[in-house]
């Protein structure tokens, strides 16, 4: 099955305070009005430009020791993904993407010089993207018809190597979105997210790279320990 999407920027229902935890806000904090108003105001700027987008693709497949295998790709996931993946029948892998019309928008406001603007801008692409992966696991929740699924695992997330993006790539094929990666596995446009979600009975969406990471100060931390 594959399924995919661009989506307007209203409909991803992106929210100051959305971009606001993603500057490192948290627990019902906001920052100063001054910088409150400046959120707005860029959200309003870019909300006429940007068309964030996902695409899913679901493949049969298995874990064999702790490695996720797919149509005879083997996935090198840690020890600890591999053990809460255990179980799963299927793998849905996904990309999604703020999309080019984004880094360009990023651009010109880098150009500007101002450095509280350019950590805004940065914060709503990282935001949106969060944002966009949600609404893409809530998409692939419609097509499961109440098959337990796992949290989302992305390439450079907890000892998941980045290097693993290329095989995920290779086997989404045509349905990339346009989003390349280079020689170093980054990505391009560069607020774009790539990973692997387990489909299977005895899988639990509450256990996320962020609830298995022990760095209990990150400010991008959205869950406590498993």
């Amino acid at each position: 099955m594959r399924a995919s999407a661009v989506i307007s920027f209203s409909e991803l229902g992106l929210t100051p305070s959305d971009v606001y935890a993603s500057m490192g806000y948290r627990g019902g904090v906001e920052p100063d009005p001054q910088t409150c108003s400046l959120v707005l105001h860029m959200l309003t700027d870019l909300e006429r430009e940007v068309k964030p987008a996902y695409a899913l693709r679901i493949f049969p497949g298995k874990v064999e020791n702790h490695s996720v295998v797919i149509e005879g790709t083997v996935f090198d996931t840690p020890k600890t993904i591999g053990k809460i993946l255990q179980g799963a029948h299927h793998f849905a892998l996904f990309i999604v993407t703020a999309g080019q019309v984004y880094d360009e928008w990023a651009d010109r406001v880098k150009q500007q010089g101002d450095i509280l603007c350019e950590f805004v801008a940065d914060a709503i692409g990282s935001a949106t993207v969060e944002k966009m992966g949600l609404y893409a696991k809530k998409q692939l929740e419609k097509r499961l018809n109440g098959t337990n699924h796992s949290s989302s695992f992305c390439p450079g997330q907890y000892h998941f190597p980045i290097s693993e993006q290329s095989k995920l790539f290779a086997l989404m094929g045509e349905d990339n979105l346009g989003v390349t990666i280079n020689d170093s596995y980054l990505m391009h446009p560069i607020k774009s997210v790539s990973g692997i979600i387990g489909i299977g009975e005895t899988l639990d969406p509450k256990i996320t790279a962020c609830s298995l990471c022990p760095r209990v100060d990150c400010f991008r931390r959205n869950a406590g320990h498993a």
